[in-house]
């Protein structure tokens, strides 16, 4: 039922990222098997790894979109999904990456196009799912080594659903820094509960919710969730240093997105040049659900601590 409400919505949507979305889920274990017959690339690990945080429906998305256009980097991309093992070596030697990625904005996390930008979840999944630790480890090593990084490269990555284990990651590479990304919560809060509307469920669920039944109330759901992984988040940040951090406001980003790059370059102590291109954003302030059920996302929001 929850995949048909996806799909279904995906189709009615009329968005060509929704459309390329699900092509590339059904294409991209063709390509991934195909990969198994070549040789693995072997890429570097002495790299600048940024991970973008956020909650869920807070712009992450575009956000990604902007960073990778502007910064020079590698990042997961859609052929990255369905090829693995030679997407950043074709994608560069195409002058493909970070190219033209906001034409079509996005649809739920899905970027149009094969150098549109992916949260990379076949991938992570597969990683977390593994009880041992120290085999965690090398798996997710061996997939950043896929990954085809040259010496000293940025690479730019966010996941929501794994946000979570951003912990672990800083284990994994002691030099990760963070975008974390915040948004305005009546904005973050309507957003949700409008993709709960069209798709049925909430994603992702924190860990303090797992065992509560959210078509009950979905509103005080929708607060709950948005308290209670903003608490996840503030502890997975305890274990970076201030100086790792750099704390963006979305509504911010989208009056001058190139201005914000270049500060998330100063903070890291990057030395690139952006890339020379103009991105116009707009945070939309619209209300895109009905009043009865904004006012009771309202109401939730200012009661649950």
């Amino acid at each position: 039922m929850r995949n048909f409400k996806r799909i279904k919505s995906a189709l009615l949507s009329r968005k060509k990222s929704a459309y390329y979305g699900f092509w590339n889920l059904a294409i991209s274990p063709f390509g991934r098997a195909l990969c198994k017959f070549f040789k693995r690339p072997d890429g570097s690990l002495n790299i600048t790894p940024i991970f973008i945080l956020s909650l869920p429906r807070s712009g992450s998305t575009l956000v990604y979109q902007s960073l990778v256009s502007y910064i020079p980097s590698v990042y997961i991309s859609n052929l990255h999904n369905t090829f693995p093992g030679t997407a950043t070596r074709s994608l560069k030697k195409r002058s493909k990456l970070g190219n033209n990625l906001l034409k079509y904005r996005n649809y739920y996390g899905y970027a149009y196009g094969e150098n549109g930008v992916n949260e990379g979840n076949h991938f992570l999944d597969k990683i977390f799912q593994i009880e041992n630790e120290a085999e965690r480890k090398e798996a997710f090593l061996s997939f950043l080594k896929n990954m085809d990084l040259g010496d000293h490269e940025v690479f730019i990555f966010k996941n929501i659903k794994h946000s979570q284990n951003l912990s672990s990651l800083k284990k994994w590479m002691p030099n990760l820094k963070v975008v974390y990304l915040e948004r305005d919560n009546e904005m973050v809060a309507q957003s949700i509960f409008k993709a709960y509307l069209e798709l049925g469920y909430f994603n992702p669920i924190p860990k303090e919710l797992e065992s509560i039944e959210f078509t009950e109330d979905p509103h005080r759901f929708t607060a709950r969730q948005i308290k209670s992984l903003k608490k996840e988040i503030e502890a997975e940040l305890l274990s970076f240093a201030s100086n790792d951090i750099y704390k963006l406001k979305y509504e911010d980003f989208c009056k001058d997105p190139k201005q914000y790059c270049n500060e998330i370059l100063q903070r890291f102590e990057l030395d690139l040049t952006l890339r020379n291109i103009h991105i116009n954003l707009s945070a939309s302030q619209k209300i895109t659900i009905n009043q009865e059920d904004y006012k009771k996302l309202q109401s939730n929001l200012q009661t649950i601590e």
